[in-house]
């Protein structure tokens, strides 16, 4: 579940169904094929309508996307041990650095964010911040001396 919400299934899954299905409602409410070819401006005003539809859905996924998806992230956030101190080691569970065990350097409370340590060419790119969904607190932290290895 853990790989799951941090590569952001819940939200494509929402963004992709939830869009789709209003232009699905209109075509089965409407009956299109039975009106679409009697006249040639029919066919332009169906797609017409569709595209509107799929903006309506689009938007109302947004709107109604949020207060349902934002607890699913935030509760996952403190499944994972947030909030999180400097000096935490943590999992990271998604993107490149997947499978890697790192120090928090750097917290951003106001974004439930955290900076971990994978070296200056990311600090320099920021692809060194995650979100408290996407890492997960480390209980055996790695010796100093060995490389940062960890099992899903």
């Amino acid at each position: 579940m853990r790989q799951f919400i941090a590569n952001l299934w819940p939200i494509k899954i929402w963004m992709g169904v939830v869009p789709l299905s209003v232009p699905l409602a209109v075509c089965w409410r409407t009956s299109p094929l039975i009106w679409l070819f009697d006249d040639w401006l029919n066919p332009m005003m169906f797609a017409g309508v569709m595209v509107l539809s799929w903006a309506v859905g689009w938007y109302g996924a947004v709107i109604a996307g949020w207060p349902i998806l934002a607890p699913l992230y935030h509760s996952q956030g403190l499944a994972n041990g947030a909030p999180y101190q400097i000096g935490d080691y943590v999992l990271i569970l998604t993107r490149k650095h997947g499978g890697r065990v790192a120090r928090v350097y750097a917290i951003w409370k106001e974004r439930d964010q955290v900076r971990v340590d994978l070296g200056e060419d990311a600090k320099e790119k920021c692809e060194d911040v995650f979100s408290y969904y996407e890492i997960l607190r480390e209980s055996n932290p790695p010796d100093q001396d060995a490389p940062p290895t960890a099992a899903l």
